[in-house]
């Protein structure tokens, strides 16, 4: 999103975004919620046409209408206009992914993939086919981010809006009864009377109607205020692959994962400027997935020594990946070198490298 000013480390595109939005429709049931502007002031996924507005969404509005209505921009502080924003642009971060995951439409990839921030990995592979894959990455990338602002924000209070479901039921019950009990809808009777009945009808379940009517509002400002500050978690703090969350400093650090130690090498590999001014494009490593192990061997033996290909390959997954013709690229391993000032303190890693 634009109103963000920090850096944003990952550009997808338009194919991705229509993936995306498939996926979307699927999971929401086929009823093509949502659609593709190319001509739109910003391109991007937007809602359908035909359901703007078919449930009232404002204050007075329904939950069906909300999910419907909601756009990201709408919980972004200094955020662009919400009415001609896209729930996910045509060219887009994995911040604008993981925000459209959050609410709304979006929120219905969960069905498929794993409640937010918690990636099924089986799952996402079959999404999209065997061109997809930066689409899966990009998802990927989503719900890393979602898991680190939660860890932040903490899990949304959905007491009260599990509570309202079950009144909601209980009062759709007994509204439904005391229609019966008043005969409500007999035939024949005069309109003055029908109103009369359902007056009564509906005084025996006022109480039940307030408690909903109050545990519906508790819900909707909890799931608002988890939102917006989600969304502040999101776009208000440093990149995830640039450093953690900006958060209050836990009494004990968290121990460090392999996969940190992995995203920390790869975050310097990206940073490095060749001679030309390129840098390394983390979805299109250099080298094979080995030279990176080797890397990642001699800068911490103590964590990757010995360490199997296969192993290691769950502890990149989601951090970068190589292209198809890899294996037929020239060895990374003088660049790391390059990279590493540290490795060429050993003399005996300089013999190892290949020509």
């Amino acid at each position: 999103m634009q109103s963000t000013t920090l850096a944003q480390p990952r550009q997808y595109g338009a194919a991705q975004a229509r993936v995306i939005m498939k996926l979307a429709d699927e999971c929401a049931g086929g009823f093509n919620f949502l659609e593709f502007r190319d001509t739109a002031e910003v391109p991007g996924v937007f809602m359908s046409e035909p359901y703007a507005d078919v449930f009232p969404s404002g204050a007075r509005g329904i939950e069906a209408g909300r999910l419907l209505a909601w756009n990201p921009a709408i919980d972004l502080e200094n955020g662009p206009d919400p009415a001609t924003w896209p729930l996910l642009p045509a060219e887009f971060t994995a911040r604008d992914l993981a925000a459209f995951l959050l609410y709304g439409v979006g929120t219905f990839i969960h069905d498929a993939l794993g409640p937010y921030g918690v990636l099924d990995e089986a799952a996402l592979e079959n999404v999209g086919g065997s061109r997809d894959e930066w689409a899966r990455q990009a998802l990927r990338e989503a719900y890393e981010l979602a898991g680190r602002a939660q860890a932040v924000v903490g899990p949304l209070d959905d007491e009260a809006e599990r509570k309202a479901h079950m009144i909601g039921e209980q009062l759709d019950k007994e509204n439904g009864q005391a229609n019966e009990r008043e005969r409500v809808f007999e035939p024949g009777i005069p309109a003055d009377e029908a109103n009369a009945r359902r007056d009564r009808a509906k005084a025996s379940v006022a109480r039940l109607e307030k408690e909903f009517e109050e545990l519906t509002a508790e819900a909707t400002q909890k799931r608002e205020r988890w939102r917006k500050a989600m969304m502040r978690a999101l776009f208000e703090v440093e990149d995830a692959h640039e450093g953690e969350p900006a958060s209050p400093a836990p009494a004990k650090p968290a121990a460090k994962r392999l996969r940190d130690f992995v995203q920390d090498a790869v975050d310097r590999i990206c940073a490095h400027e060749s001679p030309d001014g390129t840098h390394v494009d983390r979805r299109s490593m250099p080298g094979t997935a080995l030279d990176l192990l080797w890397a990642m061997e001699k800068l911490h033996p103590d964590k990757f020594g010995e360490m199997k290909m296969k192993a290691f390959r769950e502890h990149y997954k989601g951090i970068c990946q190589w292209p198809n013709s890899a294996r037929s690229q020239a060895g990374a391993k003088s660049l790391y070198l390059a990279i590493f000032p540290e490795l060429r303190h050993n003399p005996a890693l300089v013999v190892q490298i290949r020509k």
